[in-house]
């Protein structure tokens, strides 16, 4: 059996940030109190001592017999070093952005039930305390599913990967609009000076305002990140390289599609004005009410989540992005050398 499948047969680490000191520990650039945490650590967690096994026999080859980098393929390399090197860790090894993006994502239903009935906090606060924990949980645990059916898929070359994810959210959307239907009143509850929507539509337009989020930010560049590592653990730098330029005669992994930093920022910034021009004539027209603090908090609070999670999603995929494009060029360079 090769190293590579004993690798992925082994769960994940569950110290992510003593993992994320085996390279520097292998070439020797950690602090003698880190060195004791680590050397501590990997007696007790499997995959950590693979991995330290793996790269320390990588860095001594490396440094013993220098001659032999001409030898080695840049997928080798980048097997070994780069981001296509995470592929088969757990949600492509991005496993702390997915959690953050997806209590992120999360928070927005949880906060916008509350939000719907504030109005009438007496009447359907206690309740709606007790259930809107339930609603983070649920729209938390089907998200990592989701993100997780997705990096299954994606990694292993199957198709449909980003479509599995997105029915994923989609349908745990619906079932728990479906859910609360029995709970949100069918007559409005914010009490306005203009003709307002009853808490189900409400609610349903604040679902509709958060899997549009899912739909730009989070699924496709979490999708398109895994199936760009794929490419890379395949050894194919070169056409990765064509798609993360934007080479007219790149091709992009089938199921996906690049998704370009500029696109995001532009909807981001057109979100963005919408919003403070809604929310501005929504505040003008509400009405008098000893709940008219409690909603405008909740207002603002389902704002910090909304852009939250766009600017979290925003700058883990430019990250990512100059991560892929680096391990292309470190492995053209070892090719060409």
């Amino acid at each position: 059996m090769s190293k590579r499948n004993v690798l992925a047969r082994l769960p994940s680490c569950s110290e992510p940030q003593i993992n994320g000191l085996i390279t520097a520990y292998c070439f020797g650039r950690v602090s003698e109190e880190e060195k004791k945490a680590l050397e501590v650590h990997v007696l007790e967690c499997d995959y950590c001592w693979t991995q330290v096994q793996r790269l320390e026999q990588a860095v001594h080859v490396l440094s013993s017999e220098r001659t032999l980098i001409n030898s080695l393929s840049a997928s080798d390399v980048a097997t070994v070093f780069g981001i296509s090197a995470r592929l088969e860790r757990f949600l492509g090894g991005h496993i702390w952005h997915a959690l953050i993006a997806c209590f992120l994502y999360a928070g927005l239903f949880g906060v916008t039930l509350l939000l719907e009935v504030s109005y009438r906090f007496d009447a359907y606060g206690r309740t709606a305390l007790k259930l809107s924990p339930v609603v983070l949980l649920w729209i938390f645990t089907t998200s990592v599913i989701a993100l997780s059916l997705d990096w299954l898929r994606t990694s292993k070359g199957k198709r449909y990967g980003l479509g599995t994810s997105v029915a994923t959210f989609l349908a745990a959307a619906g079932l728990l609009f479906a859910a609360l239907s029995f709970f949100l009143p069918q007559f409005p509850v914010t009490e306005l000076s203009t003709p307002s929507s009853s808490a189900q539509t409400a609610y349903l337009k604040d679902i509709i305002y958060s899997l549009l989020l899912m739909l730009i930010f989070l699924a496709p560049t979490f999708h398109f990140v895994v199936a760009m590592q794929r490419e890379l653990h395949l050894g194919r730098h070169r056409l990765a390289l064509e798609v993360l330029t934007c080479s007219k005669f790149s091709v992009v992994p089938t199921g996906a599609f690049y998704v370009r930093i500029w696109m995001l920022v532009v909807s981001l910034m057109s979100m963005a004005t919408y919003s403070a021009f809604s929310t501005a004539n929504l505040l003008d027209h509400l009405s008098p009410s000893p709940y008219t603090g409690l909603f405008t908090g909740l207002i603002w609070l389902r704002l910090i989540l909304h852009y939250g999670l766009a600017l979290k999603c925003l700058s883990w995929y430019h990250r990512a992005l100059d991560n892929l494009k680096r391990e292309c060029l470190v492995a053209g360079k070892t090719k060409q050398s």
